[in-house]
C-alpha cells in the first residue's frame, strides 16, 4: 500500500473536490463507483447496494463489508446538502424539531428567492420583447440556472466522514470486523438512518457497537449521544479518552426505537442555551477540517475494531 492511500489528506480531496457535489443520482452514482473501487477491488471487501422504502420512495445505500459479521458498524451520510441563502441556518443533530424549522426557513427563502427572481425575469422579457412565449422561455431557463446554482460545492461536514471510512479500510483491508454504511438522505435528518435501523436491526443488535458519524469537519466540541449503550461500556470512548481526545456526552438518544447499540457522534458547537448545533454547512464555508482530530479518531477506529 503507498503512502498516499495511506493519507487521509487525500481521501478527503477526493470526497471535497472530484466527489464534493452529491445531489443528483448522476452525482451519487459517481461517488459510489469510486467507492466500489476502493472498498471492493483495493481493500477486499464485499460491497452491496440496497434500498430503504418511504411510501412510493426509495433511499439508496452502499453497504462496505459484511453486517452480519461485524462487530462494529460504522454509518455515514453519502448525500450532501444544498446551498442555503438563510445566513443564521444551523443544524442541531440532537434537536429534530429545531433543525426541522431552520430547514424550513431555508427552504422558503430559498424557494421565495427562485420565484420572485423568475418572475422579474419574465416580466422584465415581456416589457422588451412583448411576447409571452419567449418571457416564459427565459424564465423557464433562469429557474433552472437558479437551480443549478443551490448546488454547494463546499461539503466538507458531510465528506469527511467518508474520507475518515476509506483510511480506516485502508488499513484494515479484508477485516471482516468493521462494516462500512453509506446512507443517502441522511445529511440534514435521521429518517433513513431510522429505516436503516429497523431494516437491519437484526445485525445491529448483534454487532458490539452501531456508530453513526455526523460531521466530523469542524467544531470546537467533539459529541457523543447514546440510545442505551452505557458509556463505560463502549471501547472506542474509552480509547478516546486514554489518549486524550475528549469527548462530550449528550446523554440519551430518545428519538430512536431502534437499536439499543446506536451511539451518533459529532464535531458541533455550542449555543447560549447548551445546546449542540453544527455551523456554516449548506454555505461557502464549510470548507474547513481539523484533519489532525479526524486522523485520530480514524486511529482510534483502527486500535480497537
Amino acid at each position: 500500500m503507498s503512502d498516499i492511500e495511506n493519507r487521509l489528506e487525500e481521501q478527503l480531496l477526493q470526497y471535497t473536490y472530484y466527489y464534493g457535489i452529491r445531489n443528483s443520482n448522476k452525482d451519487k452514482q459517481r461517488c459510489y463507483s469510486y467507492i466500489e473501487s476502493k472498498f471492493a477491488k483495493e481493500f477486499g471487501l464485499d460491497v452491496k447496494f440496497d434500498k430503504l422504502s418511504v411510501g412510493i420512495s426509495k433511499i439508496g445505500l452502499c453497504i462496505a463489508g459484511n453486517l452480519d459479521k461485524a462487530d462494529k458498524i460504522l454509518i455515514a451520510p453519502l448525500d450532501t446538502p444544498r446551498k442555503s441563502y438563510y445566513k443564521q441556518y444551523s443544524y442541531y443533530p440532537f434537536n429534530e424539531k429545531k433543525s426541522d424549522r431552520n430547514h424550513m426557513l431555508a427552504a422558503l427563502i430559498n424557494g421565495s428567492i427562485g420565484v420572485l427572481l423568475t418572475a422579474a425575469v419574465c416580466w422584465l422579457v415581456y416589457l422588451l420583447f412583448k411576447q409571452f412565449w419567449l418571457s416564459c422561455i427565459c424564465a423557464f431557463v433562469i429557474f433552472l440556472l437558479y437551480l443549478y446554482s443551490l448546488r454547494n460545492i463546499f461539503n466538507f461536514s458531510s465528506s469527511a466522514p467518508l474520507a475518515l471510512f476509506t483510511y480506516i479500510a485502508a488499513h484494515r483491508r479484508k477485516d471482516e470486523q468493521i462494516a462500512y454504511v453509506f446512507l443517502d438522505h441522511s445529511a440534514q435528518n435521521y429518517l433513513s438512518l431510522k429505516l436503516f435501523l429497523v431494516k437491519y436491526k437484526k445485525q445491529c443488535e448483534r454487532a458490539d457497537a452501531v456508530i453513526y458519524f455526523n460531521n466530523l469537519a469542524h467544531g470546537q466540541h467533539l459529541v457523543s449521544a447514546y440510545k442505551e449503550l452505557d458509556k463505560d461500556k463502549s471501547q472506542f470512548i474509552e480509547a478516546c479518552e486514554a489518549e486524550g481526545l475528549k469527548i462530550e456526552d449528550e446523554g440519551v438518544l430518545h428519538c430512536f426505537e431502534s437499536s439499543s447499540k446506536l451511539m451518533i457522534m459529532t464535531a458541533a458547537e455550542r449555543d447560549q442555551s447548551n445546546e449542540y448545533y453544527v455551523k456554516d454547512i449548506r454555505s461557502r464555508r464549510d470548507k474547513t477540517v481539523d484533519v489532525k482530530r479526524l486522523k485520530r479518531i480514524g486511529d482510534l477506529l483502527i486500535k480497537t475494531a
